[in-house]
């Protein structure tokens, strides 16, 4: 019986994360997904970043890391044609301005944020614009403090959104129906993460 290595382990824990909480993003439902992950060594997790990068990048998906610190990190993967279609939205690039964003092109604002994570000491808020949540939810949720929400799911609902919304309460749910049905499927079909990333999306949901 073969027995896995640590570099072996770390690979598989970052490949099943990143699958879990990426998979809205992979497929295109959502702009961008974060998890956070304890490395045991830079080597096991720049090969992931580079390897995940090499297979996605193609595609218009980039991986980056927003924080590092003490042998963790949060990994954010992002489309970036979706990315950049939010962030040059004029009511959006208004509310990010507040917040020192005054450069609409996406990595200038990626790299902002990674700065902001470093001066907050914490997940800055606007992160929610990053991650695809309706305008009207982030603002809803920095000034209630993330409070009074209508329904928690996937994210904090704040708000009724008007119709023809992209993402709204509705959609909010729709994620996280996607999610259970997504690890359910996982789990029962014991799927291997070094399979192709299509095979493992597309079975996933």
């Amino acid at each position: 019986m073969l027995v896995k290595s640590n570099f072996d382990r770390g690979v598989a824990m970052f490949d099943n994360l990143f699958i879990n909480y990426c998979a809205p993003t992979l497929m295109g439902l959502k702009v961008g997904s974060i998890f956070s992950y304890k490395y045991d060594s830079y080597k096991e997790l720049y090969s992931r970043i580079l390897y995940w990068n090499s297979l996605l990048n193609s595609r218009g998906i980039f991986v980056t890391l927003l924080k590092h610190k003490n042998s963790k990190v949060i990994v954010y993967i992002y489309d970036k044609q979706y990315l950049r279609t939010i962030i040059t939205n004029k009511n959006i690039s208004s509310f990010l301005s507040t917040y020192g964003y005054n450069n609409t092109d996406e990595q200038a604002c990626i790299n902002l944020l990674k700065k902001r994570f470093i001066i907050t000491k914490s997940c800055p808020h606007e992160i929610g614009i990053f991650l695809g949540y309706p305008l009207a939810d982030v603002k809803s949720f920095i000034k209630h403090n993330g409070k009074n929400s209508l329904y928690t799911g996937y994210w904090k609902v704040q708000q009724k959104c008007p119709k023809g919304h992209r993402i709204n309460l509705m959609g909010c749910k729709m994620f996280d129906w996607v999610e259970k049905k997504k690890k359910i499927v996982l789990l029962r079909k014991s799927v291997l993460i070094s399979e192709p990333f299509c095979s493992v999306c597309f079975l996933a949901f």
